[in-house]
Parts: structure tokens; C-alpha cells; sequence
């Protein structure tokens, strides 16, 4: 819980989806975790499925640019 509270409450780790899963089962266990900034709480076992169908979408990623040409294209060899 002391790991999911940090990463809640840190500012650079905060918007970092935590999803608990753990042996603990108890319902009390899961309103903790849940209190202390986890997105979701699962108990063992958890499938592979089970662990993406929770997961929140990824973020789209942006493609940046190829460094060292300006234009973007690429030079080809017989050029120096």
C-alpha cells in the first residue's frame, strides 16, 4: 500500500495507472488499495486476459521526427 500511496501522490508518477494485484482478498483489503489511489484491485489468480481487460487504454502515441535530416527524408547512399 506504501508503494501505490507514493506513486498516487507524487506529481511525475501520479497520472501513472496503478492496478493492485494481490493475494489478499478480504473486502476491507480491496477498499484500502482502492483508497490509496489504485485504479483497480485484483486477487490472484488473475489471467493475462483478466489483467488487460482492466488496464485503461494507452495513450495515443505521438511519432516525433527523425533526428539529423531536416527535411524528414532519408539520404541516400550515393549522396555525401
Amino acid at each position: 500500500y506504501q508503494a501505490t500511496r507514493a506513486l498516487a501522490n507524487d506529481p511525475k508518477t501520479r497520472t501513472i495507472p496503478i492496478i493492485m494485484v494481490t493475494s489478499k482478498g478480504q473486502e476491507t483489503d480491496r477498499i484500502w488499495g482502492l483508497r490509496q489511489g489504485a485504479i483497480d484491485y485484483m486477487v490472484k489468480p488473475v489471467s493475462p486476459d483478466q489483467l488487460v481487460a482492466s488496464s485503461p487504454s494507452p495513450a495515443p502515441v505521438k511519432t516525433l521526427p527523425r533526428r539529423g535530416n531536416k527535411s524528414g527524408r532519408r539520404r541516400s547512399s550515393q549522396s555525401k
